[in-house]
């Protein structure tokens, strides 16, 4: 079988396997630095996204401890309450709580029976609020309810500007007089607090960079979800991504993500993202409500730099074996012009031609030995003949 590598001159074969061997080498190498490169940018990118997600669980609780401690102080001021649950001086202590913070949608007491006594703008007042959690929880401690409906309110108050059905969150605590206790202070704050926390925390980039924050309840379901996705979510069955261990709370489980603390997760609007969790940490027993904070990066965003890394080094390496190639390309040429120099000189004697021609050449020292051992050999033989005719 004749061997393909025959019919090409010596020039190219060197230059061939010379650029095969270069590029194999810089393929390799390139993969083993762009794959170390892309390891470290998903190390800096999973420890950035959980670093944003962890401040925002902090921010959160801060949130719900503050609010429920002033919701404590208030209650437990007997001097706002002394001339009772509906004298002018409640009144005007509902709704300056209101005022000073508008995410209370409705500020109000009820006594002992479940009666609205007293609120801002004069809501609910005379409904039985009995069989209400805040208000059986709020008789005997300070309470922080999870987030649902109000009917009566709903009905009250427009709906909030996200097109969702308005949710609350609900705070209350026992008013007192030493022992006895009078009634029960309760607040129904708008569950778009949260939203406008996440968006005075969100960096300037998210939008660009498709960065989400979600909240999920002690029970994985979804509870809040930016620009409309929760509905759309929440029928597909989108449950809680993963669960902090329980030795390290705020870091995904071990043997995931290579202890990474955000890793790839499919979602169930059929995308996969970079997705870390961190649970919010109460900063008092009322306010611990289980939620996760959850943060998520569309895949192809997050490790784009990754995969620009690789592909940058790919590219570099075929350059450098392509210039390589190039460079074995015109020195292996000045070893075959001096062959062929060589093959002439010696097709010459074939040919009768009675003068010697072939220099001595020093491009390298094997073609200077080469070429000074013909020409002699060619002499002698030019010598032999010379004698032979004469």
């Amino acid at each position: 079988m004749r061997n393909p590598m025959a019919t090409l001159s010596l020039r190219t074969q060197i230059a061939a396997v010379f650029t095969a061997l270069l590029v194999v080498t810089v393929v390799l190498l390139s993969l083993l630095l762009g794959d170390r490169t892309r390891k470290r940018i998903e190390a800096d990118a999973s420890l950035t996204l959980f670093v944003m997600t962890d401040n925002l669980a902090r921010i959160i609780a801060n949130d719900l401890h503050q609010i429920s401690t002033e919701v404590l102080v208030v209650a437990d001021a007997p001097v706002l309450w002394g001339d009772g649950l509906s004298s002018g001086r409640s009144k005007l202590t509902l709704n300056r709580l209101s005022a000073m913070r508008p995410d209370f949608a409705w500020v109000g007491v009820a006594d002992t029976g479940g009666i609205v006594r007293n609120a801002n703008d004069d809501l609910l007042l005379g409904l039985d609020v009995s069989d209400q959690a805040w208000h059986r929880q709020g008789s005997k401690a300070l309470y922080v309810g999870d987030v649902h409906e109000v009917a009566a309110l709903n009905r009250r108050l427009p709906a909030p500007a996200s097109g969702e059905a308005p949710r609350y969150l609900d705070f209350s605590a026992p008013i007192r007089s030493g022992q006895r206790t009078l009634g029960v202070l309760g607040v129904h704050a708008r569950w778009d607090w949260l939203r406008q926390v996440i968006d005075v925390l969100q960096p300037p980039q998210s939008a660009r960079f498709q960065l989400q924050f979600f909240v999920f309840d002690r029970a994985g379901e979804l509870i809040y979800a930016p620009n409309g996705l929760l509905p759309k979510l929440r029928a597909a069955g989108q449950r809680l991504p993963f669960a902090p261990s329980n030795t390290d709370e705020n870091y995904g489980p071990k043997g995931r993500g290579q202890g990474l603390p955000a890793h790839v997760v499919a979602w169930q609007d059929e995308l996969s993202y970079l997705t870390t969790v961190a649970r919010l940490q109460a900063l008092n027993a009322a306010s611990d409500l289980g939620w996760h904070i959850v943060a998520r990066l569309p895949e192809n965003i997050a490790y784009a730099d990754a995969d620009a890394a690789l592909l940058e080094a790919l590219a570099l390496g075929l350059g450098v074996a392509l210039m390589g190639g190039l460079m074995t390309w015109f020195v292996s040429g000045r070893i075959s012009a001096d062959l062929r120099s060589i093959t002439a000189s010696v097709q010459a004697v074939r040919a009768e031609h009675t003068e010697n021609k072939l220099p001595v050449l020093r491009s390298s020292a094997e073609v200077r030995v080469l070429s000074n051992s013909l020409h002699i050999m060619l002499g002698k033989l030019l010598s032999v003949r010379e004698d032979m005719e004469a």
